[in-house]
């Protein structure tokens, strides 16, 4: 719901750019990568002072 919401808000001023309303398209050609920087991050838990940047 949220993502739909955001998608109306910058649709309503103009920005049509499907980089900011969706992320389908980006996981579909980067699936692996995604995955593994998540697990790396995360490491099965939530850590705040982790970097999310790979």
């Amino acid at each position: 719901m949220a993502r739909a919401l955001q998608t109306l808000v910058l649709a309503r001023e103009g920005i049509l750019d499907p980089t900011f309303s969706s992320i389908e398209e980006y996981l579909g050609h980067n699936t692996q990568g995604y995955y593994a920087v998540l697990g790396a991050v995360g490491q099965s838990e939530w850590h705040p002072e982790h970097d999310a940047l790979p």
